[in-house]
């Protein structure tokens, strides 16, 4: 059973079942001892109304399924209302009506279908300030709101936003280089979610793309960014040699406070590709990088491409490099990344699953799976690619050691990853 939304879950397996949505609540009410309307089964099934873990359960048994599935459909059914709920720029959508489609304008913004985009290749009017800036506007809504919301429910608002760019960039004028620069960032992330969806050869024409935008725009700090995003997919492959390469040309495109946060990023993944080969004295070098880059980077004022990289997850960063080259720091470092979590985003996924790594790797096998449980339930909740990576190679890990706790937690891993 795939991951999908409770309200169309809960209808199919109404509809598989043979009930009506009165025989099915009067199932419900028998089970849970509560009265229970088919009104509220239809709710349900809109889901105006989300089941709570007491429904969950009663419905699970209704129907002879697993609670957990019905858990992952409510999680991805919030998920997709965060997702609608996401700001969009109102004074966009206004120009976007009135300037390129008229009557015919679509919601949000974006040009989602292909007669969409020929009605406002077709117009040509010139893009104005107010459309340039809101257009920016939106490639920023796009980073911020992916810190929390899957890559399969991301996805398709990034493509179409970036469609959207692509159709007016014809008309941009002078704000062209600003658009371009939009068209990048967006071309980058867009790049990110195709990676998180295991489309490697779709999203290296991203990347590509997405470094072109920079050099076209003359904005180096862009094409940093699409060389950060393509050393995970190198490393993924097991390529430390070139994730070090594109991150050591990364840092020469982000110079000054302004893109200091930035910096400190691409220093700290040149950390933990240098750590992977055991390149002791090259991991502390980057480190120290990146610790004094950040000291000088204000995260609320940083490029929204960057905003993830709070002080847990430099932290992590930190924990991870050390783990690999067994640093004295590694502790100190795992502890720091816990203390400062906060709220539930996909950084902290995947900082949970770097500092468990790190306690195994220091032998603290009990810590690690505390942590290592943590990981896994922020990784499915938000069903963070990197995280799960880095909980199978902390699974292969753990099945090195002899151990029986290793053992044990190894087994868990292996339930969570399949």
């Amino acid at each position: 059973m795939g991951i999908e939304t409770i309200g169309p879950l809960l209808r199919a397996l109404r509809e598989e079942s043979g009930r009506s949505q009165s025989e099915q609540a009067a199932d419900l009410s028998e089970k849970s001892g509560l009265p229970v309307d088919r009104h509220t089964v239809s709710r349900w099934e809109r889901e105006e109304r989300l089941l709570s873990p007491f429904w969950q359960s009663h419905t699970a048994r209704s129907f002879g399924v697993p609670q957990e599935h019905l858990r992952r459909a409510v999680v991805a059914a919030r998920q997709k209302r965060r997702l609608a709920a996401t700001p969009v720029d109102e004074e966009f959508e206004t120009v976007y009506r009135r300037t390129f489609l008229g009557a015919t304008a679509i919601a949000a913004g974006a040009v989602t279908e292909p007669w969409g985009r020929l009605a406002a290749a077709i117009a040509g009017a010139p893009v104005d300030t107010r459309t340039a800036r809101s257009l920016t506007r939106t490639t920023e809504q796009l980073y911020l709101a992916e810190h929390g919301i899957p890559a399969r429910l991301m996805r398709p608002r990034v493509y179409a936003h970036l469609d959207t760019i692509i159709s007016v960039l014809p008309q941009a004028g002078k704000h062209r280089q600003a658009l371009l620069v939009a068209a990048g960032e967006t071309a980058a992330l867009a790049g990110w979610m195709t990676w998180d969806m295991r489309d490697e050869a779709g999203a290296s024409r991203y990347y590509r793309v997405a470094a072109d935008a920079g050099a076209e725009a003359n904005h180096p700090p862009l094409t940093a960014l699409a060389l950060i995003y393509a050393s995970y997919a190198a490393a993924h492959r097991g390529d430390s040699a070139k994730a070090r390469s594109l991150l050591s040309t990364a840092q020469t495109h982000v110079k000054g406070p302004a893109y200091a946060a930035a910096r400190a990023w691409a220093a700290a993944r040149e950390a933990e590709e240098a750590a992977a080969v055991g390149d002791r004295s090259s991991t502390v070098r980057s480190l120290d990088r990146a610790v004094t880059a950040y000291d000088y980077a204000d995260p609320d004022q940083a490029q929204p491409w960057v905003r993830f990289l709070g002080p847990a997850r430099l932290a992590s960063m930190e924990a991870n490099a050390y783990g690999r080259i067994g640093h004295v720091d590694v502790q100190d470092a795992a502890e720091r990344t816990i203390g400062h979590l906060t709220g539930q985003d996909k950084a902290n996924a995947v900082a949970l699953a770097d500092v468990a790594t790190a306690y195994v790797r220091a032998g603290r096998i009990d810590q690690g799976a505390e942590v290592a449980r943590r990981a896994a339930t922020e990784a499915q909740r938000g069903e963070v690619q990197l995280s799960r990576d880095r909980l199978t190679a902390l699974h292969q890990l753990l099945a090195a050691n002899d151990s029986s706790e290793a053992r044990n937690l190894a087994d868990e891993l292996q339930t969570v990853l399949r």
